[in-house]
């Protein structure tokens, strides 16, 4: 498929407008309260991160360890919520209740 679109790559470039990922951010996060599926919601965090530079950097820039950022991503480890409301954070985001 020559003229194909790779969706994760599309999704990517799109999130680098900050206003259309904080709604992406936000969408995902009442997906999750709805279903509790936080793989979900942490791929999504990931997709954001991506958008904006490599996984690497960000989480040396957020003092995180990469294989445990890793992890979260492949819903291999469930992260404090502290660590959840730091990666928004480093994002560039605020956590708000409606």
């Amino acid at each position: 498929m020559k003229n194909s679109v790779n969706f994760d790559n599309y999704l990517v470039e799109k999130l680098k407008d900050r206003e259309f990922a904080k709604e992406f951010i936000n969408a995902s996060l009442e997906s999750y309260m709805e279903d509790n599926d936080f793989a979900e919601f942490a791929r999504t965090l990931e997709f954001v991160i991506k958008a904006n530079e490599s996984v690497s950097k960000f989480a040396r820039e957020a003092g995180l360890n990469r294989g445990n950022l890793y992890s979260i991503f492949n819903n291999k480890k469930k992260p404090q919520f502290s660590t959840i409301i730091m990666i928004i954070s480093k994002l560039g985001f605020k956590l708000k209740l409606a």
